[in-house]
């Protein structure tokens, strides 16, 4: 059976959806959906929006046990699409899929909400996080929102799930009202929030230490979650820092570690600031904590790593708890990446069946990674989006390649998902797009604007399937940029890939599905077989 794309019929004030076509029912999780029932639940449809005891919203659906089949097309190509829309800015941050084929999405939203048939309207104008669950047929199982109270705002960036729970990771200021509890700290608190996989009911919620901005990235294993993200020395605002903390599943308090590089000067005009930061984490089999992200400087006032230029990327692989100082990296190392005069980033990590860690991010094509070598890239491609493959024991170089661009500073790989053998990279790019040679995108397919990929890849970093969005206007984004569709994170469960992205300005599309300025949409993709 061939994959065919339909678009559903759109509802008022509600999300569209591309259903795959199917015998049985569709969904906006890529998966095909029946019921033990004679009774078939299809995600093109939505029930009257309910409220849980608990006080979540969670839409009326039909009963009867789920039989979920992975989606059945050409490998690569979008098999669904669930898009949240409103008054405002909507923003999808991070997304993971569990083992029954549950999807669940975290991310934040200024004024309105529109997603899975549930319409969140807040009464000011700053952000606000929310967490969604979606079963295997599409439809929304519930929906947690932290509405802001006074001058309070907040976001949602990162996500982990088990059978019985749902953590989100992100920033607050202020108090944040959930349905059943209330999130509170700031300025900036990095938080770890833990809720009810069954019923998105908020059971815990940790504001980590002063200095703690934000949590980018968590790891589950066995029984702690690990969060990475950002801090700030509360006594030199321009020491800057990678977080870590290790907490229980109940989210009992821990002391964080913030390991700061030394103090960076202001941005000269017009330029972004560089810090370090973790943008992603993972846990070894051996316990060991994979931290990746950009570097300035020296942790934790010793004399490694070495950056070259205003900053590089790195990975770095520590024992957990993390030692202080010198001692930092005994029995673990660290790997910057980067070039001599240039700044560089790592944005996401996965890791391989045989621990070897994958990073994806923004990088310099020249003597890359610097340190240690292998991997060296002389192709002088100036900013575009890189993946490499190191080795678990030593962090050395197995496999690297630059994505060819003729777009400078447009192309940028922001995350990474592993499944068996298969690597698949989300990102962005401007004009043209090709990795080892092979062409993917020319420039007279993509003229204007900044495109979202996906790419499939095998264990050498070789190219078998890609995907990319249609820019089909030369229309402007806010600020006077190009308008772009910008990929955010990546899940790849046992039977679909999952990514979740955001549209800045008109003319964006996928597959021939337009993607309205500013609205976020969750996308499915047929895995490699």
């Amino acid at each position: 059976m061939s994959l065919g794309l339909v678009v559903s019929a759109v509802l008022a004030c509600g999300p569209q959806v591309v259903l795959v076509d199917s015998d049985s029912a569709a969904s906006s999780t890529g998966f095909t959906a029946t019921t033990t029932t004679t009774t078939t639940t299809t995600s093109g449809t939505t029930g009257e929006v309910t409220t849980t005891g608990d006080g979540a919203t969670a839409p009326t659906s039909t009963t009867g046990a789920l039989v979920c089949e992975p989606p059945v097309g050409e490998p690569g190509a979008l098999a669904s699409l669930l898009q949240a829309t409103g008054a405002g800015k909507q923003t999808l941050q991070a997304v993971r899929v569990d083992g029954a084929g549950n999807t669940y999405v975290a991310g934040d939203f200024t004024s309105e909400l529109n997603f899975g048939g549930a319409t969140t309207t807040l009464a000011g104008d700053l952000a606000a996080p929310f967490v969604a669950k979606f079963d295997c047929a599409g439809e929304l199982s519930w929906l947690s929102v932290g509405e802001p109270e006074a001058g309070a705002t907040g976001n949602a960036r990162a996500l982990a799930v088990t059978d019985e729970a749902v953590f989100v990771g992100g920033s607050v200021t202020g108090t944040l009202g959930f349905p059943s509890g209330t999130i509170a700290g700031g300025p900036g608190g990095a938080f770890v929030a833990r809720f009810e996989a069954a019923t998105g009911a908020l059971v815990a919620g940790h504001v980590l230490a002063e200095g703690a901005t934000a949590v980018h990235a968590l790891a589950l294993k066995d029984s702690s979650i690990h969060a990475a993200g950002s801090c700030v020395d509360p006594d030199a605002p321009e020491t800057f820092g990678i977080l870590h903390a290790e907490l229980d599943l109940e989210l009992e308090a821990a002391a964080p570690r913030c390991l700061y590089s030394p103090a960076v000067p202001p941005p000269a005009m017009g330029q972004a600031r560089v810090t370090t930061s973790a943008r992603a984490v993972a846990v070894a089999e051996d316990g060991d904590v994979i931290l990746a992200g950009q570097i300035t400087g020296p942790l934790d006032n010793g004399a490694v790593p070495v950056v070259s230029g205003d900053a590089d990327g790195f990975v770095a692989r520590l024992q957990s708890p993390l030692a202080a100082g010198p001692a930092l990296f005994d029995d673990g190392w660290i790997t910057t990446l980067g070039d001599t005069e240039r700044r560089d980033r790592v944005n996401g990590m996965a890791l391989a069946d045989n621990g070897d860690v994958i990073v994806v991010g923004l990088g310099h094509g020249k003597f890359f990674p610097q340190d240690p070598p292998g991997c060296e890239d002389t192709s002088g491609d100036l900013y575009t989006a890189f993946v490499t493959r190191l080795a678990a024991a030593d962090g050395s170089c197995v496999a690297h390649e630059m994505l060819e661009s003729n777009a400078m500073q447009s192309t940028e790989a922001h995350a990474v998902a592993v499944r068996g053998q298969n690597v698949y990279v989300l990102g962005q790019f401007g004009r043209s797009l090709g990795v080892a040679g092979e062409s993917i995108a020319e420039d007279a397919d993509a003229p204007f604007g900044i495109r979202m990929f996906l790419l499939g890849l095998d264990e050498d970093l070789r190219l078998e399937t890609h995907f990319y969005s249609e820019q089909t206007a030369q229309d402007m984004c806010s600020g006077n940029e190009e308008a772009r569709a910008l990929g955010y994170d990546l899940a790849a469960g046992g039977g679909v890939v999952m990514a979740v992205a955001d549209a800045c300005g008109d003319g964006v599309q996928l597959a021939g599905t337009p993607i309205l300025d500013s609205d976020a949409f969750l996308a499915g993709f047929v895995p490699a077989p």
